[in-house]
């Protein structure tokens, strides 16, 4: 009996190591000797902004927009990263201007004793140099977080300088048409780039600037300082270095391509103010809904709109004042003609994205008051304009991210427009037809 448990014990030993051998895992490590190649993770946003694209040098041509400056037709702009957070940017604006062709209809001869003769059609030539330091108050901190590289996508505080000048191409006697203007101003701006090759940059500014040379408002030299406050908006193409490989990439996640949507409500931001100056600004605040017909590539738009303008120029001795506000609104069916083609070959889901075509039928009601005055003439008004239009249009309409949408379009209008109140203290009733070329570009909210 004692040579039993030892026997037993060993047997079981002996078993349960029989049984481990079936379960034994081997372990092979190896080395994969392929080329590594560098990964780059991005997201819906860098796809669009570029936020995690490095770049140093920016090279802008100024395509869309508005300016503080509505004489330049043609501008540029390079900018250099500094640091992370600071840029330099320099910039110049080009343009012709036929400001004096108008002086016999509004200034009845005799002119001012100062005045030279001029021809009936002038040309000034104008040019704008701008120079603008920029801080870019987050970027810094982004880049160490590695939420975004060192690049150009950011919001800034800027110190915009700026000298033009006016008709350096006049000799002569009409030289004395020439003038110059000196800017300075704190800007905000908010810019991004734009998919591979192209910017969106918009601010706001608040400075002073000098003019000194002819001016325009008194027929007369004068130099003097004003204040000013004014907003920017800017679309353009843009050329970044260094030179990013270029990648496939898809925009979908960011255009929400195959999202199934049939119905949008839609706000308008870049409407909703504008500022040229001090004296003159104007805002449209606009709410829409576009609403498809059952699964088809058709729609209706329906848009109602309250806006509001305030203008004070002087232009040729004369001065003229006009503020006032109105509603509105337009019906517009649309087609998007080619959303079939682009489900059947799954680019899109059946949404309200992509191009079309429209018939559009608008409609308003003006509130006017305005006041002229040239030399001892005054002219005024206070009434009401009323018009209706219809005619065909031709867009592209993107919803972006969770709640954006823009949908910019061009057409051509034609309808009749009635006036009517009291003008220079008589009741006046006017009423044309009239046909005009449109276009139309609305970013904002989209839900």
């Amino acid at each position: 009996m004692k040579y039993i448990a030892p026997l037993f014990a060993a047997s079981l030993a002996c078993m349960t190591a029989l049984c481990q051998t079936t379960d034994t895992s081997f372990f092979v490590v190896s080395r994969d000797t392929g080329a590594f190649e560098k990964q780059r993770f991005v997201n819906q946003y860098d796809e669009v902004f570029g936020t995690m694209t490095p770049a140093r040098w920016a090279f802008k041509w100024y395509i869309l927009g508005e300016s503080d400056n509505g004489d330049l037709t043609s501008a540029a702009s390079v900018e250099h990263k500094l640091s992370p957070a600071f840029s330099m940017q320099l910039g110049l604006g080009l343009g012709f201007i036929n400001r004096y062709d108008t002086f016999p209809l509004v200034l009845p001869p005799p002119f001012p004793d100062d005045l030279p003769a001029v021809p009936r059609s002038l040309n000034l030539f104008v040019y704008q140099l701008n120079l603008q330091p920029r801080w870019y108050y987050q970027m810094a901190k982004r880049v160490r977080e590695g939420s975004s590289a060192n690049n150009f996508s950011g919001n800034y505080l800027g110190l915009q300088i700026a000298y033009t000048n006016y008709g350096s191409n006049l000799g002569g006697q009409e030289a004395r048409l020439a003038s110059e203007q000196f800017a300075m101003a704190l800007r905000w701006g908010w810019q991004r780039r734009l998919f591979r090759e192209g910017f969106a940059e918009f601010s706001v500014g608040l400075g002073a600037r000098h003019s000194s040379g002819f001016e325009q408002a008194t027929l007369s030299q004068r130099s003097g300082w004003d204040f000013y406050a004014n907003t920017q908006f800017s679309l353009g193409l843009a050329t970044f270095r260094p030179k990013v490989e270029k990648r496939d990439v898809s925009y979908c996640d960011a255009l929400r391509c195959f999202r199934d949507e049939a119905q949008m409500v839609k706000v308008d931001l870049y409407n909703l103010l504008r500022i040229a100056d001090k004296d003159n600004l104007r805002g449209t605040a606009s709410l829409a809904i576009e609403r498809k017909l059952g699964q088809s590539p058709f729609s209706v738009e329906l848009l109602g709109y309250v806006r509001a303008r305030q203008e004070v120029a002087t232009e040729y001795a004369s001065e003229y004042d006009f503020s006032g506000w109105g509603f509105g609104g337009h019906v517009q069916p649309r087609f998007y003609f080619n959303l079939k083609k682009r489900i059947a070959t799954g680019k899109s889901g059946n949404n309200l994205s992509g191009p079309y075509i429209a018939l559009q039928t608008a409609f308003g009601r003006d509130f006017e008051k305005y006041t002229e005055v040239a030399g001892d003439n005054v002219r005024d008004f206070d009434g009401t304009t009323v018009y209706w239009n219809i005619g065909p249009l031709c867009g592209v309409q993107y919803r972006f991210f969770k709640n954006g949408f823009i949908d910019a379009n061009v057409g051509f209008a034609a309808g009749p427009e009635r006036q009517d109140g009291i003008r220079d203290g008589s009741n006046y009733s006017f009423e044309e037809t009239s046909a005009r070329f449109i276009s139309n570009l609305r970013i904002g909210l989209a839900f």
